[in-house]
């Protein structure tokens, strides 16, 4: 995710069933929290202002509240083929995305046949997924520096990217 897209946060309902509240009524993430005066903002959809690096993760300014993926409801569209597991130490598997559930114990259906029965729309059979994430596409930047050539891929390339972009509004604003 980038500045400028646009997200659509959890409902406090569900990140609570999924999560149940601390002592002070706050919802903690693995990777943050929710704290009450957030709540407003859940359901909504909102404008990602700024992306702020933290270790092996991003967090998100929406409304200078900082936020995490988590937080978000996914981003998929029917039939596309996604990435699942179920615990951390699953490799991912791919799958047809189906549907989503929010606050389900495991929010994300998807098909267990392959793209031949779905796009027929044969009878396929569903399971039920906990994490899921986009197929990562490799991103890869070709270099040109004194002459010799390099291509960068992957984080490199997209940090390349970012910071293009970022020269490119700095010198038209």
């Amino acid at each position: 995710m980038k500045i400028g897209d646009t997200v659509k946060i959890r409902s406090w309902e569900a990140m609570q069933r999924e999560y149940g509240l601390n002592d002070n009524g706050n919802i903690e993430l693995e990777r943050g929290a929710v704290v009450k005066e957030m709540k407003k903002l859940c359901g909504s959809t909102q404008e990602i202002s700024k992306v702020i690096y933290h270790g092996t993760y991003n967090r998100y300014s929406i409304d200078d509240w900082l936020w995490t993926e988590d937080m978000f409801e996914p981003n998929f569209q029917y039939g596309e083929m996604i990435e699942v597991r179920d615990t951390i130490d699953q490799p991912w598997q791919e799958r047809i995305f189906v549907g989503y559930i929010d606050g389900a114990k495991h929010p994300f259906t998807c098909s267990e046949r392959g793209m031949e029965y779905f796009n027929k729309k044969m009878n396929f059979y569903t399971m039920v997924w906990t994490c899921a994430r986009k197929i990562k596409q490799e991103t890869a930047v070709a270099l040109s520096i004194e002459g010799e050539d390099f291509t960068v891929k992957d984080d490199l390339a997209e940090i390349i990217i970012n910071l293009k972009n970022a020269l490119l509004e700095r010198e038209e604003g």
